[in-house]
């Protein structure tokens, strides 16, 4: 096999898992919908939460994979199927995904919600107010 069939194969496959999880996304998603799961027992629950202590073996080791330096200051880690697949730098930088697990997307998620940890709380408020406001159907104050 030459380094292209290999490449091609490994893109068809990155297509096929790409396309299952969609699948299993959307089954759960109709699932939750049609009321057939419970809270806690969806296995594409996705959660963002805040580093703690802890965590710092299994930053390391996200690191190592991408062959980077550990990050320091506060940190956001993107759990799946209560597996830590990313970590994402409050101040900005580069994340940290795992390269096993399809993790682009989750990623993007979680840099936008460094970027709104990073606003002013002002800021934050004045968002959620029109925001709240246009969905109630009223004009934002300008």
């Amino acid at each position: 096999m030459n380094i292209n069939s290999e490449l091609a194969a490994a893109r068809s496959r990155d297509f096929h898992e790409a396309a299952a999880n969609h699948r299993a996304v959307q089954a759960a998603r109709r699932a939750r919908r049609a009321g057939h799961t419970q809270r806690g027992r969806d296995p594409d629950r996705v959660v963002i939460r805040r580093a703690a202590d802890q965590d710092g073996a299994v930053i390391a080791q996200l690191a190592d994979l991408n062959a980077a330096p550990r990050p320091r200051g506060e940190m956001l880690l993107v759990e799946l199927e209560g597996r830590i697949v990313a970590a994402v730098p409050v101040a900005g930088g580069d994340a940290l995904g795992d390269p096993f697990a399809p993790t682009a997307q989750l990623i993007d998620l979680a840099e936008r919600r460094a970027k709104l940890l990073r606003e002013p709380a002002q800021q934050r408020r004045g968002r959620v107010a029109a925001l709240l406001g246009t969905l109630h159907g009223q004009r934002p104050a300008a």
